[in-house]
């Protein structure tokens, strides 16, 4: 099983970086299936060949999947560089250097201004993540990812700040276009990349939508295809716009059963069949709850905290095995969650 940060700060890097990194491997090198979502523009504008459409963010399935598994491979260099095999190790390096270069960046940033609706706002908030994760290595070879995917980050950020004022309502599903999970990966990226206008942009308009909500029907989760919860992608929005003093009210009228007994947010999310590519999100659902409510977990009472601990636990270990050995529907995005999962602040 594995283990909290908190219990034992080096049991997820001992046992599990190496294996996720020669996953990360794996599937960035696996050119298809891959899934372009292109739209074309032009008579000539039909070339969905991956290394052309794409050529920072091609294998693993799709733009966003690239994308956040490179953010993986970058985050292992920086946490368990010693965890990991020299030549695994070297074959990261290789890879990342291989797809985050300025050219390859600058078609990206490209075909995102061109199309400023493409991978919103998900893949928006991978890629911001990704500039971030970059930005944070001391590896003498990361100087050059942070530049390449500054031009990325940029367009991300344009495109960001002149859509969310239009966006009346957001988004409250648990799968890619949900509005809150990537709006808080861009407000923690962009913080970190010194964007502070982003930032205010972010809190401005998350305010706006999720400011008065409460009492949520968290019985109604989950849908088939979800591998996010949106109320826990709310309440983590939330945690990181409004003031310490006001959050923990604003928590309470809007999840009051958050983590008491019998709260379905805490159980194992069922999945009947390993290979479609939709009703795996499942397995990404239990990552994503237990990171997000180990990310809360530090506004809750004390029973409330011993039920997250043991359901987190559970939920993690579930899919431990789909991680690295399930089908590659699951494979090639289920690195990422898992990862925020063991590195989630719980103090």
């Amino acid at each position: 099983m594995m283990t909290r940060p908190s219990e034992a700060s080096d049991g997820w890097r001992k046992a599990y970086a190496q294996v996720w990194a020669t996953t990360i491997l794996r599937v960035l090198g696996t050119a298809y299936p891959y899934g372009a979502a292109h739209v074309s523009l032009r008579p000539d504008d039909n070339n969905v060949e991956p290394s052309v459409l794409h050529p920072a963010f091609q294998g693993s399935v799709d733009w966003h999947s690239s994308a956040h598994m490179q953010w993986s491979a970058i985050r292992l260099l920086t946490l368990a560089e010693r965890d990991l095999e020299p030549e695994t190790r070297t074959e990261l390096i290789r890879i990342l250097g291989e797809r985050l270069t300025k050219e390859n960046s600058l078609v990206e940033a490209a075909y995102l201004r061109e199309r400023p609706s493409y991978e919103r706002p998900y893949g928006w908030g991978w890629a911001a993540m990704l500039a971030a994760a970059a930005r944070s290595c001391s590896l003498p070879e990361a100087t050059g990812w942070e530049i390449a995917t500054g031009f990325v980050a940029d367009a991300v950020a344009d495109n960001l700040v002149a859509w969310m004022p239009n966006l009346a309502y957001p988004v409250r599903h648990g799968v890619h276009s949900n509005t809150a999970f990537a709006v808080a990966l861009c407000h923690e990226a962009f913080g970190e990349l010194g964007r502070g206008d982003v930032v205010a942009a972010i809190e401005d308009n998350a305010r706006r939508w999720f400011g008065a909500d409460r009492d949520y029907a968290t019985r109604w989760e989950p849908s088939g295809n979800d591998f996010l919860s949106p109320a826990l992608c709310e309440a983590d929005l939330m945690r990181r716009v409004t003031p310490p003093g006001e959050y923990a009210a604003w928590l309470a009228a809007f999840l009051p059963r958050l983590a008491t007994e019998g709260d379905s947010l805490l159980e194992i999310p069922r999945v009947l069949d390993r290979t479609d590519g939709h009703l795996v999100h499942l397995f990404g659902l239990a990552l994503s709850r237990a990171w997000l409510l180990r990310m809360l977990e530090p506004h809750l009472g004390d029973e409330a905290r011993a039920r997250v601990d043991a359901a987190t636990q559970r939920q993690v270990a579930a899919v431990e095995r789909e991680i690295v050995e399930g089908d590659f529907m699951s494979t090639h995005w289920l690195v990422s969650f898992a990862l925020l999962a063991v590195t989630a602040e719980t103090t």
